[in-house]
C-alpha cells in the first residue's frame, strides 16, 4: 500500500501519512487467570460490553473463567462477525471467551485506540477483511495471521489521530441523542394511537381535542371505500412504475428505494394505482397481522395483482 493521505482533512496538519504492516502496529495480549473480573462481551455497534448488561445473565464460577483472557481498555478483540467488522474496541476491563483474540497496541504513546477503532469499523477496511477471512461460523473467521500482513496508512502523528477520534465521537453522541428522541416520539405516538381511538365496545376515545364533543360513528369499511379494477393492459406502465407497500414508509417506488423491481416479465396482470387511491396488501407482519393499508400520496403507477387498489368515495374522508 502507498502512502497517501485522506480525501477530507483537518486543515492544520499536512504531514504525509504513514504505511505500515499490522504486525508492526498491533500484537497479540493472552493474559489469562482473572476469575474476578466481569466478563465481557463482544458487539460491533458498542464494543466489548458486560454481558450482564445486555441481558445475558449465565452463573460462571472461578473455574469455568480461569482460562478467560483479560481485556484491558484500549484492547481490541477480534470476534467471529467479520461480516460486520470483527475488531470489537474495550474502553472497560474484563475478561471475555478463549475463542477470541486480544490486540494492543504496541506503542500506545504513539497511537490513539479511538482512531483505531473507528478505522476498524470503515467499510474500506470490513471489504478487505475478505482477503484474511475463511470458514463460516456467524459469518466468517478471522485469520490472525494474514491480518497482520495487512498493510495500514495512518496519520503519522498522534494528534491527528486523536482529532480525527474526537470528530466520529462527537458524530456518535449526536446520534445518540437523536436516537433517544426518536424512541420517545415513538412511544408518545404509540400511546397516542390507543388513547385517540376508541377500543372495542366503546364510542369516544380516551383521549380527544377538546373542541370535539359527542360518540364516534361506526360504519362499515365499504361505506367509504370502493374496490377498483384498472389493469395495465395496454402496457402503459413499465418496471419504472411500480409501487410496493411498506409499512414505514408507505406507498414507494421499486426502484427508487430498492434499487430493483421485483417483478416478472409480463406486468400486464398489474392494477393501475392513482394518486390518493388507497392500496392494502393482506401479508401479514409481526406487529400488522392483518396487512398493510396504504395511500398512495405520489402518482400513477402499477401494483401486483395480490394487492387491492381502493378510491375514497366518501368526501368527507378525503
Amino acid at each position: 500500500m502507498e502512502s497517501r493521505n485522506p480525501n477530507s482533512r483537518f486543515g492544520a496538519f499536512k504531514i504525509k501519512w504513514s504505511v505500515s504492516e499490522a504486525s508492526k502496529l498491533f500484537c497479540v495480549e493472552t493474559d489469562k487467570g482473572h476469575p474476578d473480573l466481569p466478563v465481557l462481551s463482544a458487539s460491533q455497534e458498542h464494543g466489548m460490553v458486560k454481558r450482564d448488561s445486555i441481558g445475558i445473565n449465565m452463573q460462571y464460577s472461578k473455574q469455568n473463567v480461569a482460562s478467560y483472557k483479560r481485556v484491558l481498555p484500549g484492547r481490541f478483540v477480534i470476534h467471529l462477525r467479520s461480516f460486520q467488522g470483527g475488531f470489537a474496541h474495550s474502553s472497560i476491563e474484563g475478561i471475555t471467551s478463549p475463542a477470541y483474540t486480544v490486540l494492543k497496541l504496541r506503542n500506545p504513546e504513539k497511537h490513539d485506540d479511538y482512531f483505531w477503532k473507528y478505522l476498524f469499523t470503515s467499510p474500506e477496511f470490513i471489504k478487505r477483511l475478505e482477503l484474511v477471512t475463511y470458514g463460516i461460523r456467524d459469518g466468517r473467521n478471522i485469520s490472525v495471521e494474514e491480518f497482520f500482513d495487512l498493510q495500514f496508512c495512518y496519520p503519522s502523528t498522534k494528534k491527528e489521530q486523536l482529532q480525527i477520534a474526537q470528530f466520529f465521537t462527537q458524530l456518535d453522541n449526536l446520534i445518540a441523542a437523536e436516537d433517544k428522541k426518536l424512541d420517545k416520539l415513538r412511544y408518545f405516538k404509540n400511546a397516542s394511537l390507543v388513547k385517540m381511538f376508541p377500543g372495542k365496545g366503546e364510542s369516544v376515545p380516551m383521549v380527544r381535542f377538546k373542541e370535539f364533543a359527542g360518540k364516534w360513528e361506526e360504519h362499515d369499511l365499504s361505506d367509504f371505500l370502493t374496490v377498483v379494477v384498472e389493469k395495465n393492459e395496454e402496457g402503459l406502465y413499465n418496471k419504472n412504475d411500480i409501487f410496493s407497500v411498506s409499512n414505514e414508509c408507505g406507498v414507494i417506488n421499486q426502484i427508487k428505494y430498492q434499487g430493483k423491481s421485483l417483478a416478472g416479465a409480463s406486468l400486464h396482470s398489474y392494477k393501475v394505482t392513482h394518486k390518493d387511491t388507497v392500496i392494502y396488501t393482506k401479508s401479514p407482519l409481526k406487529n400488522q397481522p392483518y396487512g398493510i393499508i396504504k395511500t398512495n400520496k405520489d402518482c400513477s403507477g402499477i401494483v401486483s395483482a395480490l394487492y387491492a387498489v381502493c378510491i375514497i368515495c366518501c368526501v368527507q374522508c378525503r
